[in-house]
């Protein structure tokens, strides 16, 4: 199995990048919907700190 992709199969590079996405986005769905339930509290504050910065990334490339 090849790092680069081939007329015939995707390779790792893009495999990982593929699923660490797709695993990445699920969690960003779980934080939020926990989130969305905690009171006002200090580690509300810090989940949507945490969960602003990771989707930043993903937001701006879905952008361009």
């Amino acid at each position: 199995m090849g790092l680069r992709n081939s007329p015939a199969k995707f390779g790792v590079f893009a495999k990982l990048l593929h699923w660490s996405m797709g695993i990445l986005l699920i969690g960003m769905l779980a934080v939020g919907v926990y989130m969305h339930e905690l009171p006002i509290s200090p580690d509300k504050f810090t989940l949507y700190a945490w969960h602003k910065t990771l989707s930043a990334p993903r937001d701006r490339k879905s952008v361009v």
